[in-house]
């Protein structure tokens, strides 16, 4: 069974808490930098769609690695 509906869904989520976000702030510059985030969830849900990686960031272990559509995680 694909893991890719509840990684876009995921993403889905996390996008709709920026838009939640954007709501309440009245700073320009964290309208800047949340629009910045979203757009990046918007581009990794488009690349997982079509099948492709997409660059990621693990602050645990302070490396990025290639998340793929079925869950992978390649260091």
């Amino acid at each position: 069974m694909s893991q890719l509906p509840i990684i876009v869904r995921q993403l889905t989520d996390d996008l709709n808490k920026i838009v939640e976000n954007m709501e309440n702030k009245k700073d320009e510059d964290d309208d800047i930098s949340m629009l910045l985030s979203a757009g990046i969830i918007l581009e990794d849900i488009k690349k997982l769609l079509n099948k492709n990686p997409v660059v990621r960031y693990d602050s645990e272990k302070n490396i990025l690695y290639l998340f793929f559509p079925d869950g992978r995680k390649e260091y």
